[in-house]
């Protein structure tokens, strides 16, 4: 299990960017790539905090992209699946869980549990 912070308050730090990077998976020969895990996250609305997900260095999922009113904030471990856009030539990927603060309101952040990358 990874979380921003389960020793403390269970609050992120305002004012901070912090990203948990996995190592570097080797995908040779495989296809129809998915990222699934389980996750707990709270965050404060787009506009001001960004809880994002990266593909080799690229976002491919952010918090109510553009923009939102509304605080993001789960209430229960909620499973999730994402198709990983993954060029058939490439050999390895890398993905980052990242987390964007500002001076205000401050949530949990991410909480991550059984992180997976599958083929179908």
């Amino acid at each position: 299990m990874l979380g921003v912070d389960l020793s403390n308050d269970g609050f992120y730090d305002s004012n901070a960017a912090e990203s948990a990077t996995t190592p570097v998976i080797d995908i040779t020969g495989f296809t129809g790539l998915r990222l699934q895990y389980r996750r707990w996250l709270g965050v404060e609305d787009s506009i001001f905090d960004h809880a994002t997900i990266s593909l080799d260095g690229e976002e491919l999922w952010r918090n109510s992209p553009g923009g939102g009113s509304t605080q993001h904030v789960d209430r229960e471990w909620r499973f999730q699946d994402l198709a990983l856009p993954v060029d058939a030539s490439a050999t390895s990927l890398q993905l980052a869980f990242g987390l964007t603060s500002d001076e205000g309101l401050e949530f949990g952040g991410w909480t991550l549990d059984d992180v997976c990358v599958v083929a179908t």
